[in-house]
């Protein structure tokens, strides 16, 4: 069950305004990385320059939007989309005067570009002109009523005026929407609230929405442990503690295996965590080779999650994978023979 949102409680400290570091990087968050997002002007039908610019975007080779939209760019009829596409282009070059300048022209053309209000919003929030990006969210949202991103957006800016009540009813409406999602949609979401929050300031939400988007995906949790914006919560308590917490996924709908050894977990430093290794290479089965190591147990990754861990006097590895992954033939198979190849790995 989640955790709902709760009023920032007496003991957390007042919250720290944003330095211009800090709202530099909520920029990120509260305009979901504009400066890579697809405009509408890259949708079907639009001509092929167009699609190939974002193309070229979206793999990070700006300079060659430059090129490629200049002849749409110029004259006396420059097409909206393009500036657009081309601003985008000046933001990942670092000039974001010129990049600002062709923003605010393509939106002079066409003001019904959703992105470029988006965009434009972002800049403002990093600007700290929260006033004139509550105005560009708002005519974002009025093109679009139903998109997902603008209560994230204007919750986001309210946060920074430091209006907490406001902005936690938007982030509510868009954490509403997102639940109705998939589970990823929603893990993600929460994350995004937390890191608002933690940009802000706001300890026990970030820690509350933090937790919520890891009962979604508790894989986020090791995307949290290196992500920098939650770099202030290292010292809370509350935060180590979720850190040291697993969800696992429980029920029916969960196909379970699990094995007592001899060897012993040991904080990672036994023979348990390296011959689970050892045995996911020597099988051929995939998986992520950033291993979530803590104390009490690690986690690894892949075609199937594995707790690897101390207890029964020695060490425990736990598999479990979504049921309609694999027949229970198949999973009786591969999980007896992964055993095998652990047990195999500690005798040699």
């Amino acid at each position: 069950m989640l955790r709902a949102m709760e009023p920032l409680p007496p003991t957390d400290p007042a919250p720290k305004r944003p330095g211009r570091r800090l709202v530099r990087t909520l920029v990120v968050l509260v305009a979901a990385a504009w400066w890579v997002l697809a405009p509408p002007a890259a949708a079907a039908g639009k001509p092929a320059e167009l699609a190939e610019a974002q193309r070229l975007i979206d793999a990070g080779r700006p300079l060659e939007v430059l090129h490629l939209l200049a002849p749409l760019t110029e004259g006396k009829t420059p097409s909206a989309e393009a500036l657009l596409l081309e601003s985008t282009a000046r933001f990942m070059l670092g000039d974001v005067d010129k990049g600002r300048e062709e923003l605010e022209k393509a939106l002079k053309i066409d003001p019904k570009l959703r992105q470029g209000w988006l965009n434009l919003g972002a800049l403002h929030v990093a600007d700290q002109e929260y006033g004139k990006a509550l105005a560009a969210f708002d005519k974002a949202r009025a093109l679009d009523p139903k998109a997902s991103d603008n209560d994230l957006n204007l919750g986001a800016v309210q946060l920074l005026l430091g209006k907490l009540p406001e902005a936690q009813e938007r982030f509510a409406a868009y954490l509403a929407q997102a639940d109705r999602g998939t589970p990823d949609q929603a893990a993600e979401a929460h994350y995004l609230v937390a890191a608002n929050y933690a940009v802000a300031g706001y300890a026990q939400l970030t820690v509350t929405e933090l937790e919520n988007a890891f009962r979604f995906d508790e894989r986020l949790r090791l995307r949290a442990r290196t992500d920098a914006t939650f770099d202030d919560l290292r010292g809370d308590a509350r935060y180590q503690r979720l850190l040291q917490t697993e969800f696992p996924r429980t029920g029916k709908d969960v196909l379970t295996a699990r094995r007592s050894f001899d060897a012993s977990y040991a904080g990672g430093e036994g023979r348990l965590l390296g011959a689970v290794l050892d045995a996911l290479q020597e099988s051929g089965i995939p998986f992520d080779s950033r291993v979530e190591v803590t104390p009490g147990w690690a986690l690894v990754w892949g075609a199937m999650r594995i707790d690897v861990r101390d207890a029964d006097g020695g060490g425990v590895v736990e598999m479990s994978a979504p049921a309609g992954s694999l027949t229970p033939s198949q999973w009786q198979q591969r999980t007896t023979d992964l055993f095998a190849r652990i047990a195999g790995r500690l005798a040699s």
